[in-house]
């Protein structure tokens, strides 16, 4: 009797591992799948219509290859801490895929942020002399230091060469037709805050982290 009781409770055990086992073989093979399943991409706000888009997505002042497969819209401002944090992301999406992505910047300077719209006369007129990237950078880099930025001292910083042209260009606000169009374009598809991204027709607003964005793009690189 005592022998058929352990033989018994042996005979449990084996299974109990054996279970164990099996769940645990299970388990390992489910977890890429369970993670492919969850890896979703954010929720877009809304899609725009395929006119829409090609208007928006029209190449303008643009950082990457003209004939990128994704293309990224910013509507932003220099003086949005949440545009200067996705600044972040910006470049290192850029990083990650430099001949598939390109990112096209269009201005949005929200009346309460009084920096944000002679911050972009100034970078648009850097891009006259193509200066825009390493301006746009250090505006975002000294956001926040002084209200009263000296556009003259931070151009001659970057390396802009004729002052005077540029001097003229931020005195006369040369570019402002082209602020304007912008802000009209973001108020035309309804924006109300920064920043906004539209890739592939797809509206996001907020700060969004590399890995969203990532796998914004990946999906538009799958479809």
């Amino acid at each position: 009797m005592m022998r058929s009781l352990t033989f018994s409770k042996a005979i449990s055990t084996v299974l109990v591992i054996c279970a164990l086992t099996v769940t645990a073989l299970l388990v390992k093979r489910e977890i890429p799948l369970f993670k492919s399943i969850f890896n979703f991409a954010p929720s877009p706000i809304r899609q725009l219509d395929t006119t829409t888009w090609q208007r928006v997505s029209e190449n303008d002042l643009i950082l990457g290859p003209y004939v990128a497969e994704v293309k990224i819209i910013e509507f932003y401002d220099y003086e949005c801490p949440f545009c200067r944090r996705l600044q972040s992301t910006i470049d290192e999406i850029r990083q990650m895929y430099p001949t598939d992505v390109a990112v096209i910047y269009r201005h949005f300077p929200l009346p309460s942020h009084t920096t944000a719209y002679p911050a972009a006369i100034a970078v648009e007129c850097a891009n006259l002399q193509g200066k825009f990237e390493i301006y746009h950078k250090a505006l975002f880099s000294l956001q926040g230091v002084s209200s009263n930025l000296d556009w003259i001292g931070l151009a001659q910083a970057i390396g802009v060469t004729d002052l005077d042209s540029f001097r003229e260009c931020v005195e006369e606000e040369i570019p402002s037709e082209k602020i304007n169009t912008d802000t009209r374009l973001a108020r035309s598809l309804e924006i109300d805050a920064i920043p906004t991204l539209i890739v592939d027709g797809k509206l996001f607003q907020g700060v969004l982290s590399t890995s969203e964005l990532d796998k914004i793009i990946q999906q538009v690189l799958q479809e």
